[in-house]
């Protein structure tokens, strides 16, 4: 098999590379096979895999009886675990939007904690409010506290524009959860009870379509699940409760005139227990 050598400089690593073979570091001895990459082998230095992290050296303690002997690799692709281990000898390393997932997958499995941070400060430029939606199914898994903190920090303070990029999927709904739990929000209650049902009115409109206006709002009412009682309709005037009372609904007959006798001449019923009656701060958006 004829090969191709290439030498790196600022690595402090040299690499051997063929259509099947990559070397990296001053003694590769240590083989990792890529069968989901054609059976790709890449040697790399036992001493470097060490300093990485102490998933490395378990597993080569573990599972090599003998120099050589090979360690299969089928969650990770060869790609990235070569930019991995590159990373250990400088330090730098590409993370763009389509594979941030999987170097992140591989710096949470070796508990790499150098490269988890480059992970997390890319994700913390990344994420912004026109796109956490996309990626918060996936992210939130990870567990990354300063990303999770950084995500619940848009939803709050941009609550109106991530509701509507919301699709009301079982991920998504955990972010209107982080939304209408919040305390503090930038808009009004009106204002953010409307987004929500001017949002779901697109989201389903398939569902919804040769629907009567009330079936309309108890489809929705259904989909929203005990969402509904954290909004704070007790906090609305009467005339913006009115609105809310406006087909298609998401209120029922009694709870929209419950909600406005407690507003014009706060009389408290039973269903006031069910919602908070306490005003949003809408000034200390941290």
């Amino acid at each position: 098999m004829a090969e191709m050598a290439d030498v790196a400089d600022t690595k402090g690593a040299s690499e051997t590379l063929s259509t099947k073979h990559k070397s990296l570091g001053e003694t590769p001895k240590i083989t990792f096979e890529f069968p989901d990459n054609g059976g790709t082998f890449l040697l790399a230095d036992k001493e470097q895999l060490v300093n990485i992290s102490e998933v490395f050296e378990k597993q080569i303690l573990s599972e090599l009886n003998r120099e050589n002997e090979k360690i299969v690799i089928k969650d990770i692709s060869l790609e990235i675990f070569s930019m991995m281990i590159e990373f250990s000898y400088d330090g730098s390393i590409e993370i763009y939007e389509k594979n941030y997932l999987e170097i992140l997958y591989a710096a949470k499995k070796y508990f790499y904690y150098d490269l988890l941070n480059k992970v997390v400060e890319f994700l913390l430029e990344f994420i912004n409010v026109d796109n956490l939606t996309d990626h918060f199914e996936f992210i939130e898994k990870f567990e990354l506290k300063s990303v999770m903190d950084h995500i619940n920090i848009l939803c709050i303070r941009n609550p109106l524009k991530v509701i509507q990029h919301i699709t009301f999927t079982e991920d998504h709904m955990r972010i209107l959860k982080v939304i209408l739990e919040s305390p503090v929000l930038p808009c009004t209650e009106y204002t953010l009870y409307y987004t929500i049902i001017e949002t779901m009115k697109g989201q389903l409109q398939e569902l919804l379509r040769g629907k009567s206006k009330k079936m309309l709002g108890e489809i929705m009412r259904k989909k929203l699940g005990p969402l509904i009682y954290l909004i704070r309709f007790p906090t609305m005037s009467v005339d913006e409760l009115i609105l809310c009372a406006k087909p298609p609904s998401l209120l029922k007959d009694k709870e929209i005139v419950d909600f406005q006798l407690w507003s014009k001449l706060q009389v408290f019923t039973e269903t006031l227990l069910c919602f908070s009656r306490i005003p949003r701060n809408r000034q200390n958006i941290y």
